[in-house]
């Protein structure tokens, strides 16, 4: 073979060396690359809390990346569970052992209990956004929620208030519900409140004649929905179909809902959808309004930048730094971030928040 043959192949295989040694350290204007991942619902019955949610770690990391004086550059690889658990070990070992993340966002309890042990092993910090607390344990593993018990109370307190004695458990069998609901009924019951009702659907079933025909007979004075779409809608929409006119309540979902003027008139305890600044921004961003998920992923981006720029670990990455819910608290040895809730209302499809005698 010709000698300028060999030269042109020598040259070649450089070019590839140095390609893939700048593919390897990712760094743009001298900076490293730290890569975030993230195992959201985007698609299925919980989109309405995940694609949301991907929006607030999107924002997060473009803001992150016009700081200059930031050492690193941040990537973010999302990843879809397509509101199946199941799909969670796969994309949690694409994450970790493919893609090389430094750290994980996940925001369902299902999901967050399934990460757990492997972000342990692995030493890959996680936050998860979600209802149960237990997940916040060890050096890698924390929740950015709020205190369960805490929240479980308020809520008791507000239907004792109210003088409700009957309450009727309706929604969807998901991990979260599990969670919510073991928290909630000794609460209720150590106030007199007996549960007269339990319908918790499976994914997929979406007729509902016998469960609303069941919370019809044990004519409660409130239900208290947690739901995903599309059990959310179909709940609120039969139940005053069939004519009850009691109070509609929950945690958190309510706010989720695709048809929410089938909600109306629910009152709800929930987060904020983040602070004037960051709602003008996002709507800016995507065309639409955020919801608590987008603000409450917004934040834990921001909590893992001040970590790797610094602080050095979650909990010092959140001291000192309120979030676009407002002040956070470390609880459980910092290992939750606790954000105080508020009561909201749905008036006019949209939840407003309002003040409640508790």
């Amino acid at each position: 073979m010709k000698k300028w043959v060999w030269i042109v192949i020598a040259i070649i295989a450089t070019i590839a060396i140095v390609a893939a040694a700048l593919l390897l350290r990712e760094d743009v204007n001298d900076k490293p690359v730290i890569k975030i991942g993230t195992i959201l619902p985007i698609t299925g019955g919980a989109a309405g809390l995940g694609a949301y949610a991907h929006h607030g770690t999107v924002l997060a990391v473009e803001h992150a990346n016009k700081n200059p004086g930031n050492k690193y550059r941040y990537v973010l690889v999302s990843e879809n569970t397509e509101s199946n658990i199941n799909r969670v070990p796969a994309i949690y070992n694409k994450l970790v052992k493919v893609d090389r993340v430094r750290a994980l966002i996940s925001i369902d309890s299902g999901a967050g209990q399934i990460i757990k042990p492997l972000a342990a092993r692995d030493r890959i910090t996680h936050i998860s956004s979600a209802a149960n607390n237990d997940i916040a344990d060890g050096e890698f593993n924390f929740v950015n929620s709020t205190d369960m018990d805490e929240s479980t109370r308020r809520i008791a307190d507000w239907f004792a208030s109210r003088g409700w004695k009957r309450v009727a458990f309706a929604g969807t069998e998901y991990p979260a519900a599990v969670i919510i609901l073991g928290h909630l009924e000794p609460e209720l019951t150590r106030r007199g409140i007996k549960v007269v009702a339990r319908e918790m659907v499976a994914v997929g079933h979406t007729n509902l004649q016998a469960e609303i025909a069941n919370i019809m007979r044990a004519k409660p004075d409130v239900v208290f929905l947690y739901a995903i779409e599309p059990h959310l809608s179909l709940f609120g929409r039969d139940l005053r179909r069939a004519g009850y006119a009691g109070m509609i309540s929950g945690l958190y979902t309510i706010a989720y809902a695709e048809y929410p003027e089938f909600l109306n008139g629910a009152i709800w305890l929930d987060y904020p959808s983040g602070d004037d600044g960051f709602k003008e921004v996002y709507l800016a961003r995507f065309g639409h309004s955020p919801n608590p998920a987008s603000a409450g992923m917004y934040d834990n981006i921001n909590i893992l930048v001040r970590m790797f720029e610094g602080a050095g670990s979650v909990a010092a990455g959140v001291a000192g730094h309120t979030g676009v819910f407002g002040e956070m608290q470390l609880r459980r040895g910092g290992r939750l971030i606790h954000n105080t809730l508020s009561f909201f209302e749905m008036k006019n499809g949209k939840p407003v928040r309002i003040e409640v005698k508790e």
